[in-house]
Parts: C-alpha cells; sequence; structure tokens
C-alpha cells in the first residue's frame, strides 16, 4: 500500500518555526514533528483556542500525507483561517498541552493500518 503525499510550502509564526527547528537539532524531522502535531490537532476534537501571533513569518517546506492535508484544509475552513495558520495553531498548540502534561495515546501519533504480510513472513511472530 503506498501512502499518497503531497509537498507543501507554509508560512509559520517564527516562534512555531524556533520550536521546530529545535526539535529537528533534537533529531526530529520538522515534517515528522509537524505530522504528529497535526495528528494531535486533529484528534482533540474541539477548536483550538490558542491564538498565534504572526507578525513575523517563516515559509518552510513539508510532505504530507493528502488524507492528513484534506483534514487540515477542512478544519481551516471551519476555523475561517489559511492552511498555513491552521498547521501553526495545531503547532502551538501540542506544545502548550505538552508544557502543561496532556498525554494523548500513541495511536494518535503513529498510523494504525497494518501492512500485508509476504506468506510465510511473520517477522518472528505470530
Amino acid at each position: 500500500m503506498e501512502m499518497k503525499t503531497k509537498l507543501i510550502s507554509i508560512k509559520i509564526a517564527h516562534s512555531t518555526a524556533a520550536q521546530i527547528k529545535w526539535w529537528s537539532n533534537q533529531g526530529i524531522n520538522a515534517t515528522t514533528s509537524v505530522i504528529a502535531c497535526v495528528r494531535y490537532g486533529l484528534s482533540v476534537g474541539e477548536p483550538l483556542r490558542i491564538k498565534v501571533k504572526r507578525w513575523k513569518l517563516v515559509q518552510i517546506g513539508l510532505r504530507i500525507p493528502v488524507d492528513l492535508l484534506e483534514a487540515v484544509d477542512e478544519l481551516a475552513g471551519q476555523w475561517s483561517v489559511s492552511r498555513s495558520e491552521a498547521i501553526d495553531i495545531m503547532v502551538q498548540n501540542a506544545i502548550s498541552d505538552s508544557i502543561h502534561g496532556v498525554s494523548a495515546p500513541l495511536t494518535v501519533f503513529l498510523p494504525t493500518v497494518r501492512l500485508p504480510q509476504k506468506k510465510g513472513d511473520n517477522n518472528g511472530t505470530r
């Protein structure tokens, strides 16, 4: 099964970009961190109330799964904001919730689709 992705360019607040860069310096790929924050933001299930000060914007490029991008676009429409601002809000919300000790199940961040196995290949499991 092949996951379809799309290369996008977004403009995010300088403070958001700084956090993503810090994560990157700690070994977490920028795209991976943004996708994790988007998955978390989509799982919250209520409008996020964080207001991101977007006075100084930084442009970044990411390759995002199409299904997540469609969900972001739908949410951005509901919030009456741009795609960039919606992603910015989701990243800032994930940062805030992390600081405040909010936890989420691992399934929020990791895909749960099982890959088909080759016949006779059980990778040491049954």
